[in-house]
This record gives structure tokens, C-alpha cells and sequence, in this order.
């Protein structure tokens, strides 16, 4: 599962790759978004936020959770799909930019191109 915090709207959701993404509004520190994250599994799922823990990742963006009470399969269709073409999220597409902006490339019409100077 990979969390992405201070997002807006909070969702969660499945990729076409089967990847669970989930975005919550709160800020990564001390806690707050993966209680935050616990929160709203409890809600989606149906279960008791007691049932949910974090395994790894409780400081990092890609985590393992476990949740008691319930099958792969029954998790697999108690998450929705994210919509069709949700790629990356803002901040992601903030950081990629600023990625290949470092790098000497522009991204332009769909394609890679050297920056002019």
C-alpha cells in the first residue's frame, strides 16, 4: 500500500496493477496520517481500527498493513478501483516535474526534449 499525505480529497483505492494508494489530509509527522490512514480503512472496510495495523513502512510512504477479520478477496472488493487514467496525484506530478527540470529536460507535447539554454 502507498499513502500519500496532505492530500485533498482523502480516498483510497485500488490501481489496475492491484496497488492499494491511499490519500489523507494530514501532515507525516507523529503519526497523525497513519492514524489518519488506520481511520479511514476502519471506515471503508467495515472493521474496528483495533483490527488494523501497520507492519512496515510507519515512517515511509509504501507500507504493509494487516486487518484482522478479513480475506484477500473480501479486501479486494471492499476497495474500489481508482478512476481510469489516475496515474499520479499532484504532488507526485510536482516532484516528476521538478525531477527532469533538474536533469536539463523539458517536458513538452508529450515528449522529452533538451532544455534550450
Amino acid at each position: 500500500m502507498w499513502v500519500t499525505p496532505r492530500t485533498s480529497p482523502e480516498r483510497i483505492g485500488r490501481l489496475k496493477d492491484g496497488t492499494i494508494r491511499a490519500y489523507v489530509s494530514p501532515t507525516p509527522e507523529r503519526g497523525k496520517a497513519n492514524a489518519r490512514l488506520i481511520a479511514l480503512l476502519a471506515g471503508l472496510l467495515g472493521v474496528p481500527r483495533d483490527s488494523i495495523e501497520i507492519l512496515s513502512g510507519t515512517s515511509h510512504p509504501k507500507k504493509l498493513i494487516r486487518v484482522g477479520g478479513l480475506t484477500e478477496a473480501e479486501l479486494a472488493e471492499r476497495i474500489p478501483p481508482l478512476p481510469s487514467g489516475h496515474y499520479l496525484d499532484a504532488a507526485a506530478r510536482r516532484r516528476r516535474a521538478r525531477r527532469l527540470a533538474t536533469k536539463g529536460e523539458v517536458r513538452a507535447a508529450g515528449r522529452r526534449r533538451k532544455a534550450v539554454r
